[in-house]
């Protein structure tokens, strides 16, 4: 998973290159965008890739600046 996109307010909300939309607070505490609605990400495998993508975009962030 790579994020291609992504905005921050009081949670950062991204769109992953697999076309699904996530939001989050600083990394922690993943939900995605089932058609109108945010639901808490339970699975493990999908929270992993999620932070692991978080970690990613924050250093090539970081990088940029």
């Amino acid at each position: 998973m790579k994020f291609i996109e992504g905005t921050s307010s009081i949670n950062w909300y991204f769109t992953a290159d697999d076309g699904n939309d996530y939001r989050t607070h600083r990394g922690q505490d993943w939900e995605k965008l089932y058609g109108d609605s945010w639901e808490t990400v339970v699975n493990y495998a999908e929270d992993t890739e999620l932070r692991a993508a978080w970690i990613e975009y924050m250093k090539n962030l970081n990088e940029e600046v």
